[in-house]
């Protein structure tokens, strides 16, 4: 006999002889010991008592290299534990088929979270912050005080989803909004039922905020606004650009209408000027069929309008096409695009004595206007006609002149 049986040998005829001699000793909670109160912790062979067999087990692995690893003959249903700083943290390396660590196959709620500060908080991923392969409803929120998903950091996509039955991504209350109400007879794409401040909201993106290649009936859909349905506070080519026709049902408050056109004169144009038109041109950019030839106004010269500024080619970013784009206030060189308003008010500068109402034509003074002159005629019976002085008119004055400016409602005739 070796030393190790040996010595097993010796552990198990000890504890014989302590179990003999607690015989009809009422039992003690403990350590594990055979006849003690029972504790499922003790009960190795899982038969419903601790014995002298649980010991005979326990001692069976003692001759193992490793870890006690125990078996899938029991299971902790029904068990609440409570901890503190001490959390169940699983690492390690998992590989096929299911690559996780904890796997969940239920026909309930594979995961619920009753409370806590957050939901789901992925600090850092490699790959997907959070990947919903097929469901009903991807993620649903029902109500969060502060964030309903939040992703500190991911490599990838911070929420993705491939296929969703229902909704990809529902929000049916966030805040402290009260009367949440959802739509549950479309499958949408993305869904905020209602939020106490902003439906969606992007700080910062790379390209488009909101993109929709293809839409069965509108790209974007506005059924009522309590202010407005789309605001745009700043952009730096265009607020809006529209590849084909709009349809406006109501007014269009402060529209200036203006031409692309490029300079053909041999003298810089500045915001402001009048100009004449001198021709067309041919045009290369998306939403302009021509370009106006444009010089500046001279006396009895063709008036076109305006300078609003320089205008420059752009490549836009969704579908590579180039576009001139408006640069208001900068000046356009000989040979450089413009934009220029033919209709709509603007102020330019006034020479001599301008009143509401007059119509105004390019005086002598380069790029300023003056009232069209007014004449008396006899008649034929011996009275006197007024005759307004026949000159090209860029429009009514909406005002008197003022510290040498005036505003004009731009319609040249």
């Amino acid at each position: 006999m070796n030393a190790r049986k040996f010595f097993a040998l010796i552990l198990i005829l000890t504890l014989l002889a302590t179990l003999t001699s607690a015989a009809g000793a009422t039992p003690q909670a403990g350590p594990c010991a055979a006849g003690g109160v029972y504790d499922p912790a003790c009960d190795v062979d899982h038969d419903g008592d601790a014995d002298i067999f649980d010991i005979q087990k326990t001692a069976g692995h003692w001759s193992q290299t490793g870890a006690y690893v125990s078996d899938n003959n029991h299971n902790h249903l029904g068990q609440t534990w409570t901890g503190n700083n001490n959390p169940l943290t699983l690492t390690g390396s998992f590989g096929y088929p299911d690559y996780a660590p904890l796997v969940l196959n239920t026909n309930g709620n594979g995961l619920r979270i009753i409370s806590g500060a957050h939901g789901v908080l992925v600090d850092s991923m490699g790959g997907i912050g959070v990947f919903v392969n097929s469901a009903g409803t991807g993620v649903y929120v029902a109500s969060a005080n502060n964030d309903g998903v939040q992703v500190g950091a991911a490599g990838a996509h911070g929420v993705r989803v491939y296929s969703a039955g229902s909704d990809g991504f529902a929000v049916t209350c966030a805040g402290s909004v009260s009367n949440c109400t959802s739509d549950i007879t479309n499958a949408n794409g993305f869904e905020v039922a209602n939020a106490e401040d902003y439906g969606a909201k992007v700080v910062y993106a790379g390209r488009a905020a909101f993109r929709s290649d293809d839409s069965g009936t509108n790209g974007l859909y506005v059924s009522t606004a309590g202010d407005s349905g789309v605001w745009v506070a700043d952009a730096t080519n265009w607020a809006g650009y529209f590849g084909g026709d709009i349809n406006v049902a109501g007014n269009c408050t402060g529209c200036l209408i203006a031409r692309l056109a490029i300079n053909s004169g041999s003298e810089t144009l500045q915001a402001g000027e009048i100009v004449a038109v001198d021709g067309v041109a041919a045009s290369s950019f998306a939403g302009a069929e021509m370009l106006l030839r444009v010089r500046r106004a001279t006396p009895g010269s063709p008036l076109l309008g305006v300078v609003s500024g320089r205008a420059e080619p752009y490549i836009g970013q969704e579908d590579g096409s180039t576009t001139l784009a408006p640069r208001p206030g900068q000046p356009a060189a000989p040979g450089e695009f413009l934009s220029v308003v033919i209709f709509g008010p603007v102020r330019v500068k006034a020479a001599g004595t301008v009143q509401v109402g007059d119509h105004l034509t390019v005086a002598e003074a380069t790029g300023s206007v003056r009232a069209l002159s007014t004449f008396q005629v006899q008649r034929t019976d011996g009275g006197l006609a007024d005759i307004v002085e026949f000159a090209p008119s860029l429009g009514l004055a909406l005002g008197p002149a003022e510290h040498g400016q005036v505003w004009v409602l731009v319609n040249p005739q």
